[in-house]
């Protein structure tokens, strides 16, 4: 009799299992498949498999993908927000089209300041570079406030 009259004892792996009744015998393997598990038989595989699966998804994550699905966009990609891009210019062309991962506006290209919204129908300047632009709040609401990009160490002319 195992601890407290719950059963028989026996041995699958090392594991215990408790028979539900003493009436109960596991004489073959097929019996025990078709006798219910113990609580703490099923704890304890609940437990290694959560351990298997942590394992997985950390070898998952340890192994870097050179392109991104979320983040890490090459220019082209479909995007949703600049902090997808590798370039940090999710651009649109109309409020209606797919906004896609651009390139920075280069010297003596159209601009637009930086938006809290993260997509651009103006890409932001190259760094180095400042945008010329109508930073007043009816250009914001009106969707005017584009510029060109000019390099500050140049004079403007």
């Amino acid at each position: 009799m195992g601890p407290a009259g719950q059963g028989r004892w026996s041995h699958v792996d090392r594991v215990p299992f408790i028979a539900p009744s003493p009436q109960l015998a596991l004489t073959s393997p097929s019996d025990l498949l078709a006798a219910p598990l113990h609580p703490q038989l099923c704890q304890l595989i609940m437990e290694k498999f959560l351990v298997l699966l942590l394992i997985a998804l950390a070898v998952a994550y340890a192994v870097p993908d050179p392109r991104g699905i979320i983040i890490n966009l090459e220019d082209g990609e479909l995007c949703l927000n600049s902090a997808q891009c590798k370039s940090q210019c999710c651009h649109r062309s109309s409020g209606l089209s797919l906004a896609r991962c651009m390139p920075k506006a280069s010297e003596n290209n159209e601009c637009s300041a930086k938006t809290l919204y993260g997509v651009y129908y103006k890409c932001p300047c190259e760094r180095g570079l400042t945008c010329d632009v109508d930073k007043t709040i009816v250009g914001s609401i009106t969707n005017t406030n584009f510029g060109i990009c000019y390099d500050v160490g140049r004079s403007k002319e």
